[in-house]
């Protein structure tokens, strides 16, 4: 295989920032099983898929207090809730691992030489590098963006924008690849084009207009080159 077989076309973007949990990894599993362990433990029964598909794509506080609110009158503060669902989160990734998504190395591998690539993400920072070193897509990774604490989540544009400047690039140069409504509308919100790979039970029209839909990421390169070819190239 020559380089040219494995860089990016001259229309493709300057750099591509992308989702983690559902899209990079198959991770939301494990968020539904650390989600159920922590409401078992104060005696309440979930639907694992459920609550995974009403929770896809929600900022962690945003989790928190929609625990909270299944918890009740004997919920611990928000800090406290959010310690322990990121301890079962861990505990559940020590014992399952995580997986790459169908096309996740394909393509951070493709692009890696040439096309810096940013993993944004509505998760702490730090569990983020984690993830990605389960999945083993770390070393494809130039910068790693976690919208908790003072960065805004998804769906602000915060995330997105942090992404681009930290990667040099103006997001209008730019392609989100993102699974979720949410992740979606912040990429269009801070100016990038935006490719989404809908989890089951996500309708087409849930997303922003104009983004492109695929199947899975084995489907990316073969879409962005037929879009290209009848768009001008970004920058």
């Amino acid at each position: 295989m020559t380089s040219a077989d494995t860089a990016p076309g001259p229309l493709l973007p300057q750099a591509v920032l992308v989702d983690c949990d559902g899209l990079l990894a198959d991770t939301e599993p494990a968020w539904g099983r650390a989600t159920s362990r922590l409401l078992a433990a104060f005696g309440i029964g979930v639907d694992d898929a459920a609550l995974t598909e009403q929770l896809t794509g929600v900022s962690l506080a945003e989790t928190v207090l929609h625990l909270s609110r299944l918890v009740g009158a004997g919920s611990p503060g928000p800090e406290e809730l959010e310690r322990r669902l990121l301890d079962l989160f861990r505990q559940d990734l020590a014992e399952h691992g995580a997986t790459a998504m169908p096309g996740a190395r394909e393509l951070l591998r493709r692009l890696a030489p040439t096309t810096p690539v940013a993993v944004v993400s509505n998760s702490p920072r730090a569990l983020v590098g984690d993830i990605l070193r389960h999945t083993g897509l770390l070393p494809y990774v130039r910068v790693v963006v976690g919208a908790h604490g003072s960065c805004r989540p998804k769906p602000a544009p915060d995330p997105y924008l942090t992404g681009c400047s930290l990667l040099g690039v103006a997001p209008e140069h730019c392609l989100a690849l993102e699974d979720s409504p949410t992740g979606a509308r912040a990429a269009v919100a801070a100016g990038l084009r935006v490719t989404v790979v809908p989890p089951p039970g996500v309708h087409p029209a849930e997303y922003p207009p104009g983004v492109v839909h695929l199947a899975t990421l084995l489907d990316a390169d073969a879409a962005w080159q037929a879009e290209l070819t009848t768009r001008h190239p970004i920058g």
